[in-house]
């Protein structure tokens, strides 16, 4: 379903950099500079420290970042005040088709967009997201 192969636009090698070290980790996780003396980055990205409504659209053919264990970090981490309003995992999407894949529109924008309407209706009281499922584990 991918609409364009490689990203449309021009990237900084940095970028390129930062999505060749996630596609070894299989994780999302900060920039680790290479230069001498740069700071230890941390291993993985700290879900705990996002404060806004966090939805999770992933692809079951994403080879950059395991979604699945993200989508159980960020379950796991409910108790530490993330607010995990949704998760879809699309069948047979790459990591960026659920941006710019031809039929994401149907597949996926209009669910995104559903999301942020029920969270801005309902911003004192955070949607359920769906618990991780025996079949997402895989």
């Amino acid at each position: 379903p991918a609409y364009f192969q490689f990203t449309p636009r021009p990237n900084s090698s940095k970028l390129i950099h930062h999505w060749a070290q996630m596609g070894s980790a299989k994780v999302v996780q900060p920039f680790r500079s290479e230069a001498p003396g740069a700071a230890p980055a941390a291993s993985t990205f700290d879900v705990r420290t996002v404060r806004c409504p966090l939805a999770l659209f992933y692809g079951t053919r994403d080879e950059i970042v395991d979604a699945r264990r993200l989508h159980r970090e960020c379950w796991g981490a409910r108790s530490a005040g993330v607010r995990l309003v949704a998760v879809e995992e699309v069948d047979g999407y790459e990591h960026m088709d659920c941006l710019w894949a031809v039929d994401a529109p149907s597949r996926v924008w209009r669910r995104v967009a559903r999301v942020v309407q029920r969270c801005a209706a309902t911003a004192a009281s955070p949607v359920q997201a769906r618990p991780l499922t025996p079949e997402l584990v895989k």
